[in-house]
């Protein structure tokens, strides 16, 4: 991520842009993000206190942005894009990567590093894709992908309401506040009264407020409302999904089906964006789309609640031969 960042500092035409930005830091965020962390957090935390553990690591995402975001501001206005992209680079280099380096690391024994060459293997993990639960969950995983398409569209969808852009900029803070609570909620809700329920009622919070958003024409703090409703649960429910596809796959194969989870997210987090694209190019208007997202999150309730552990069905026991007495 920080070759990314500078990359782009020394970028002279759109591709050397699209390298840095799209394939170096994609794919550092994808491969060191929600999978790396996910699962060392999944290994450090008994089940009992890993939703909070994962909700409150979650909030780290849409937090950072908050506190990052006005000093890359300050410095691009003071010092120029290049400036900003160029220290951001340095700081991971000089900051985040020791950190990685020094302080993390697996909490894997000797003895469940004897079986490492199991872990990733394709068929087991196919095998464990296949497990009904395994399946709702990323049916429902796709689904939260889709929800995406309401964040690069809040500040546009707020002037169609009538608000001003200003107010829209404001939104997208409404998002990233709402999502840093959400997801430590969440976490302690998930650890308190169970996965199953959590990761239902973050599908229905987030499909009454997309339905909400696609309805109505709203004041500001209506419209903030139904932006919290709709975005504020979405790394709530990543947490307790994340969690879910650890506790469900199990240690050896808890990398690769959270790499597969992540890889349907991502293909529906950007075939989302592009369908609203289309959609308000032919129609001048973002409620299709959202409507259409509503609806999906609200069905996403029926495979998320089928995502617990089948216990396995009980083996009839062998019938011993009878024998007459006389």
């Amino acid at each position: 991520m920080a070759l990314g960042f500078i990359v782009m500092s020394f970028a002279q035409n759109l591709w050397q842009m699209a390298v840095g930005f799209g394939v170096l830091i994609g794919i550092a965020q994808s491969s060191a993000g929600a999978i790396s962390f996910g699962l060392l957090i999944s290994k450090w935390f008994s089940g009992v206190r890993r939703g909070s553990a994962m909700g409150i690591l979650q909030a780290a995402t849409p937090a950072s942005p908050m506190i990052l975001a006005p000093v890359v501001f300050l410095a691009m206005a003071a010092f120029g894009w290049r400036f900003a992209a160029l220290g951001l680079g340095l700081f991971l280099l000089v900051v985040a990567f020791p950190l990685a380096y020094l302080k993390i690391h697996d909490p894997e024994t000797r003895a469940s590093a004897a079986s490492a060459s199991e872990i990733g293997m394709w068929q087991d993990a196919l095998m464990v894709a296949q497990y009904p639960p395994m399946r709702n969950l990323f049916i429902a995983r796709f689904a939260c992908g889709l929800s995406f398409l309401l964040i690069p569209y809040l500040a546009t969808a707020a002037v169609e309401s009538g608000l001003t852009l200003a107010q829209g900029a404001l939104a997208v803070s409404v998002y990233g506040a709402s999502s840093a609570v959400g997801a430590i909620a969440g976490g302690l809700a998930a650890d308190r009264w169970g996965r199953v329920p959590t990761l239902m009622f973050t599908y229905f919070l987030r499909g009454i407020g997309a339905l909400a958003l696609g309805l109505f024409v709203m004041d500001v703090l209506w419209f903030y409302l139904a932006v919290a409703l709709a975005t504020g649960p979405i790394f709530a429910t990543v947490a307790v999904n994340n969690v879910q596809s650890f506790e469900l796959a199990g240690v050896k194969r808890a990398g690769l089906i959270l790499g597969l989870g992540l890889v349907l997210h991502q293909v529906a987090a950007a075939l989302g964006p592009y369908a609203t694209g289309l959609l308000y190019d032919r129609t001048g208007s973002y409620r299709i789309a959202f409507l259409g997202l509503g609806v999906v999150l609200l069905l996403a309730i029926i495979p998320a609640s089928r995502t617990k552990a089948q216990a396995p069905k009980p083996q009839p026991s062998p019938v011993a031969p009878s024998v007459g007495v006389r």
